[in-house]
């Protein structure tokens, strides 16, 4: 639970009236903001991943689709939900059910761009696979997640995961616990429930 103001112009923590970082000298961005911390965001991320996997599965139930092309649609139907369900919705499900939502450094309610952007960006890994399948360089995205250990991995599969896994360590470290993407996008994950 870390509550501090940020500058209005870099969103850095303020302690006083001018920013020690960019030295503008102007109220911070907020009076008080409560932000998420590590578990409320796997625990949004988690619900969400089992929401749209559950969709999928029925929807694509009495569809004869190969893994490649169901792994290239769930990537598609999961930027798509968490883009629409954080701009025009109030949330994802998950972020509902974990009492957080996503925002500007301002405040405000990201626009369908940013939120596109950064629901692409959290997929870094999940791209890599698909273009690795499509284009024949792994048997299929299925094959790699059910049995890594008895593949030749391209070496994109293996720095996909480091970004993503230092992509989400960085909420551990950042004074904003933010992710990268969400430091790229200039988004925030603050509690809804204080």
């Amino acid at each position: 639970m870390t509550t501090s103001p940020f500058c209005r112009h870099c969103g850095s923590p303020v302690t006083s009236s001018t920013c020690v970082v960019c030295g503008t000298s102007s109220a911070p961005l907020a009076p008080s903001v409560t932000l998420a911390g590590p578990a409320r965001r796997a625990a949004a991320t988690l619900l969400d991943y089992l929401v749209v996997a559950f969709g999928l599965s029925i929807v694509t139930a009495s569809l004869a689709l190969s893994n490649n092309v169901f792994q290239v649609t769930s990537s598609i139907v999961m930027v798509a939900y968490i883009t629409v369900m954080t701009t025009w919705g109030s949330g994802t499900l998950g972020n509902r059910a974990a009492k957080t939502s996503f925002t500007t450094l301002s405040g405000e309610k990201p626009s369908f761009a940013r939120a596109a952007a950064r629901a692409l960006l959290c997929r870094v890994s999940d791209i890599a696979l698909i273009w690795c399948a499509l284009t024949n360089q792994i048997p299929s995205v299925q094959d790699v997640l059910n049995h890594p250990q008895s593949l030749h991995l391209p070496v994109l599969v293996y720095l996909a995961a480091i970004a993503q896994l230092t992509d989400y360590a960085a909420v551990l470290v950042t004074a904003k616990r933010q992710t990268l993407h969400d430091m790229v996008c200039g988004t925030l994950l603050r509690r809804t429930d204080v």
